[in-house]
């Protein structure tokens, strides 16, 4: 599948780095790379400990999309290289139809930041997104802070409520 950088990088908060492929709403950092990968764990504590909201008052934000970069440098399967664009965000259902368990798309788990990416090495292809294993670790990291909930963007994204159940049944 040809896929053509973006004229512009999605805007908003941590819309990340254009030029290097990253994890995308990873929960935890790189070691070492907390300015370049921010995390939901770092947040999370900032608020909990400098600013001194109560725990119970924080939600955890969650993307039903992923992010796409092209021509990624094969270095680590791609993960947190240089890039040459990146590309566009793929709402999950998309993700689900066209990249997850197709020819050429190896799914592959970033270990620090716990979420799952795509890696396709023929055509220099990395996909970052959020699924149900990725969810669940969130929702246990949820629980165990006590925290108010799991917000998640956006419904659409997900019509077949793969990750909207796997988050009812990993906070219940």
């Amino acid at each position: 599948m040809g896929l053509k950088p973006a004229k512009a990088p999605l805007a908003g908060p941590k819309a990340g780095n254009a030029q290097t492929s990253e994890s995308h709403a990873g929960l935890y950092w790189l070691p070492g790379d907390a300015e370049r990968h921010p995390s939901g764990e770092a947040d999370v504590m900032q608020h909990l400990h400098a600013a001194g909201i109560p725990a119970r008052k924080l939600v955890l934000g969650v993307p039903f999309y992923g992010r796409a970069w092209c021509s990624v440098d094969p270095k680590n399967n791609g993960l947190h290289q240089t890039a040459e664009s990146y590309v566009q965000s793929y709402p999950y259902s998309v993700l689900v139809r066209d990249f997850i368990d197709k020819p050429g798309f190896i799914r592959r788990w970033d270990r620090e930041a716990h979420v799952p990416y795509l890696w396709n090495p023929a055509s220099g292809i990395l996909i970052s997104y959020e699924d149900p294993q990725s969810l669940k670790d969130k929702a246990n990291f949820v629980r165990r802070h006590r925290l108010g909930g799991i917000m998640y963007w956006e419904h659409g994204e997900d019509p077949d409520e793969i990750l909207l159940n796997a988050l009812y049944y990993n906070l219940r």
